[in-house]
């Protein structure tokens, strides 16, 4: 996984205009968590993608007007009745 975050590390420095910082963030055992991406807009986002397959984007702006927006592929039960099952988006304050 380790590739996987460096590459998409490489991708988001690329983007200068909007990109401030990037960092890989580690659990304890210092395996890569996710990808932090921090914006000159003062929000962030995170990228977290697994070995099975699980994944999602986070893009976090609470700080700045409250909301958040994701999007995963966990099968969480309470998004079971959407259309796009076990994908979903988490708008604003959803």
């Amino acid at each position: 996984m380790l590739e996987t975050y460096l590459l998409l590390e490489t991708i988001a420095r690329s983007f200068r205009e909007i990109v401030l910082d990037t960092r890989i963030i580690e659990l304890t055992s210092g395996e890569p968590a996710k990808l932090r991406i921090e914006l000159v807009d003062g929000s962030f986002a995170d990228v977290w993608i697994s070995a099975t397959g699980k994944y999602s984007y986070h893009w976090d702006r609470l700080e700045i007007n409250g909301t958040i927006y994701r999007y995963d592929n966990a099968p969480h039960k309470v998004w079971a009745d959407i259309a796009s099952f076990p994908h979903h988006f988490h708008n604003k304050k959803d």
